[in-house]
Parts: C-alpha cells; sequence; structure tokens
C-alpha cells in the first residue's frame, strides 16, 4: 500500500468524483438517445469511479486524522476539522469502536 498525503490523496478524491460525474452525464444523454446498453455501462463506470473517490476521500481523511492528532495524547479530544460531517462521524465511530475494544477486549 503506497503512503499519500492527505492533500494527494483528496486531489485524487476530486479527480475520480469529477469522472464519475461525467460517466453519469453521458450515460443520461445514452439512454435519451435510446442506447441503454451504453448508459448501463456508463453507469457502472461511474458508480465504480465514485467508490474509489470515496477510497481516497477516506484515505485522505485517515491521514488529516493522524497528522492533526498526533500531539493530541488525550483519547477525549480529536481534531475532525476539515472533514464532511458524515466522514467524521464515520471516523468517530471507528475510534470509538477501537477505544471500546482497549476496555472490553472480549467484546
Amino acid at each position: 500500500r503506497i503512503k499519500m498525503s492527505a492533500g494527494r490523496a483528496r486531489a485524487m478524491a476530486q479527480l475520480y468524483f469529477d469522472a464519475r460525474n461525467v460517466m453519469y452525464q453521458q450515460a443520461s444523454l445514452a439512454y435519451t438517445g435510446g442506447d441503454g446498453r451504453l448508459a448501463a455501462e456508463l453507469s457502472r463506470r461511474g458508480r465504480e469511479y465514485g467508490e474509489r473517490a470515496k477510497h481516497y476521500r477516506t484515505l485522505a481523511n485517515d491521514q488529516a486524522y493522524k497528522a492533526s492528532n498526533l500531539g493530541v495524547h488525550n483519547e477525549f479530544r480529536m481534531d475532525l476539522h476539515g472533514m464532511h460531517v458524515e466522514e467524521a462521524l464515520e471516523l468517530l465511530g471507528r475510534q470509538l469502536d477501537a477505544l471500546s475494544r482497549l476496555v472490553f477486549p472480549e467484546g
């Protein structure tokens, strides 16, 4: 796995989000033009690009979180600034799960 900076990962995510949007626009044009097969293929590629974008955005958030919280030695404080609300909540949930496994290792 290649280590990537938060900024680079966010840029990659944006490229994939943009590509996803282009695929969806072209799928819509193909569908209205009567080419359902092409529309389905373009839509599938759009979903694939969307998943890749989410992967890179998660990677960016993880890297930003690590960098922002490097000097934080208090488990009760987290810097989630710069993340979308849903992404911050997802990262918070993962951190809480990890902390709960430390406190209650048997689950």
